[in-house]
């Protein structure tokens, strides 16, 4: 899956420095180009796991269970600090 997500990333990029190299725009953005390949390279080395946001689902859900969650967002957005003018919805 990583090695997948990183071949789609790169490629994308190179497209984008090759469109910047056509175009003929400044070496100064050709170089900032090739240097985000660069760094993102280095974002997937070989066998190392990347993570999926999906992973945290349901984390904290045991907490949860004894908190009306309404009652919680209703207090909280209460607390918020208003702009003048603002409609206060309590």
């Amino acid at each position: 899956m990583e090695n997948e997500h990183k071949r789609r990333l790169i490629a994308r990029l190179e497209a984008l420095k090759q469109a910047v190299e056509e175009n003929g725009v400044s070496e100064e953005v050709a170089r900032a180009v090739y240097e985000e390949l660069r760094r993102v390279d280095s974002l997937f080395p070989e066998g190392v796991k990347t993570h999926s946001i999906m992973e945290l689902e349901g984390l904290g859900a045991e907490y949860w269970r004894s908190i009306d969650v309404e009652k919680y967002l209703e207090e909280e957005r209460a607390s918020w600090e208003r702009p003048e003018g603002w409609p206060n919805r309590h």
